[in-house]
């Protein structure tokens, strides 16, 4: 969901955010920091930077509802 927000805001495909590979590396490990996104496939410094964030807080925000 997330993604599909940030392609829509920005009028961009939403696989130029992430691919879905690496939104399932994102579910599988489940970073916690910036440092932790470094270790995901498809996730350089700049992605890391623009949306890394966002993408943190939703993770955080889905264990906490686990």
């Amino acid at each position: 969901q997330l993604r599909f927000t940030l392609s829509k805001e920005a009028h961009i495909p939403p696989f130029v955010i992430f691919s879905d590979a690496t939104l399932w590396e994102l579910a599988k490990m489940r970073p916690t920091t910036k440092d932790d996104l470094m270790n995901v496939k498809g996730i350089g410094s700049f992605k890391r930077d623009k949306y890394g964030d966002a993408f943190l807080q939703a993770i955080a925000d889905f264990i906490k509802q686990e």
